[in-house]
């Protein structure tokens, strides 16, 4: 037998926990099914301050010391006071989002909310498609579109999404949605290849910085089978020149995938637009053809870093392309080159080679002046005198040294001289030279100056 002293520790131990278990309380908040929420103790309210007090969960009664708790649950809190040997009773309400097909590991589903104001307490739910609110009102961001639920005299809502993916594309490309209308700032992202769960509504898809416009219907399984753009060049560049739509590079000798569409591509900055017109799941090459115009160098050794260059296509007066790049991007045939000073001098570049390299020489022409009573000069031009090179220089001054880059060639310099005599015939007199490839070549050439004699 135990001794007399313990026997009554026993006795007393027993009365406390009994008193105990008499001064908690319960707390029971049922739900469709089973999870856990969280539970804290209110230690004061001015300011506000708890405690954790434990993970309970739902639809089975959690053992509390009588005070005020703050419950948090998905996307919701609420507050409760449990009472001395009473049972406090809640209900959750379950909020359930139905994908179209069963959700893929890799799928993406998002759910944002703010749980708990107060404490800026906010939650981002990734592919969970099951939640239990602990309020029947709640604002939530679903995917990109806001949403308000709302429980009359129902414990649970259910809503059907669609389900949105880019066809698989290199380099796991990735892929952006946001809301088409609406003033909230938000967008959602995914891998191509993969599906994105969204409610239904309208949205803009945006990959490789363009954008098409979609609408999503309850229970749709859409895929997006992009255009693909390729520029074929004719040897990589050191970066990329192409701009689509105005700022979007385009790399070159790589497919780029795009939503189907028309675009406006630039192969150089400066060079006017091509409209091209995308289409769904097919493939548009362009051709380019590369250019590289070096400078010529003086005869001191000192060579020009760059030139303005200016193309034009086919019998066009005006260029498609000016520029001072030494290595120039284009697409067409019976493309014409000019260079600065020169522009209407020019060299028609050879339609079956895509590739076109040339070195520029260098003109020195020095006036000589000759002063004559009977006739004077009145033109002075450079003219092409076969091909490649066709067209003919702007006038060239009669009185000072003209220097020039000109394209490596056969050239004639034309002379016309007028006389004082209106009856005697104009003459033309020219003179033929070889511009070579960074060479420089000097030719003098008499000019008259008309002599007025003063009449005794």
């Amino acid at each position: 037998m135990l001794p007399a002293k313990y026997t009554m520790l026993l006795l007393l131990s027993t009365l406390s926990a009994c008193a105990q278990s008499l001064r908690n309380g319960k707390l029971l908040v049922t739900a469709p099914h089973a999870a856990t929420f969280e539970i804290f103790r209110v230690m004061s309210t001015s300011p506000l301050r708890f405690v954790a007090e434990r993970t309970a969960r739902f639809n089975s009664p959690a053992v509390l010391v009588p005070a005020r708790y703050l419950l948090l649950g998905d996307c919701s809190h609420t507050f409760v006071t449990v009472k001395a040997a009473t049972t406090t009773h809640l209900q959750a309400y379950h909020l359930v989002f139905t994908p179209p097909h069963k959700a893929e590991a890799k799928a993406a589903f998002s759910v944002q909310c703010q749980r708990f104001a107060t404490t800026s307490s906010r939650q981002h739910l990734h592919n969970k498609f099951s939640l239990l609110l602990l309020t029947p009102r709640k604002k939530l961001l679903v995917g990109t579109t806001p949403l308000n639920v709302v429980y009359h005299h129902s414990t649970q809502r259910q809503f059907a999404l669609a389900a949105l993916q880019v066809a698989p594309a290199p380099h796991d490309m990735r892929f952006f949605v946001f809301p088409r209308h609406g003033l909230l700032s938000a967008t959602d992202s995914q891998l191509s290849g993969r599906w994105l769960y969204l409610l239904p509504g309208e949205y803009v898809v945006e990959f490789n910085g363009m954008r098409t416009a979609i609408n999503l219907q309850q229970g749709e399984e859409k895929v997006i089978h992009p255009a693909t753009l390729y520029i074929d060049a004719p040897q990589a560049a050191p970066r990329a020149i192409a701009h689509i739509n105005g700022n979007r590079v385009v790399p070159l000798n790589e497919p780029l995938p795009l939503p189907a569409g028309r675009v406006s591509l630039r192969l150089m900055p400066d060079s006017q637009p091509l409209a091209l017109t995308l289409r769904r799941g097919a493939r548009t090459v362009i051709n380019a053809r590369r250019l590289q115009v070096t400078p010529a160098c003086q005869a001191r050794g000192v060579c020009t870093n760059t030139t303005t260059v200016s193309l034009y296509r086919d019998k066009a007066d005006t260029p498609f392309l000016t520029t001072t790049a030494g290595e120039i991007f284009f697409t067409g045939r019976t493309v014409r080159l000019g260079i600065e000073g020169t522009p209407r001098l020019t060299h028609l570049l050879p339609d079956q080679l895509r590739q076109v390299e040339l070195q520029l020489g260098r003109l020195q022409l020095q006036p000589r002046r000759m002063d004559s009573t009977t006739q004077f000069s009145d033109l002075l031009r450079l003219e092409a005198i076969t091909r490649p090179l066709q067209g003919h220089s702007d006038d060239l001054s009669l009185t000072r040294s003209t220097e020039l880059q000109l394209l490596p060639g056969r050239y004639r310099l034309v002379h016309y001289i007028s006389s004082a005599n209106p009856a005697v015939p104009r003459q033309r007199r020219s003179t033929t030279f070889t511009i070579h490839p960074q060479r420089t070549h000097r030719l003098t050439v008499s000019v008259f100056k008309l002599k007025l004699v003063a009449r005794k």
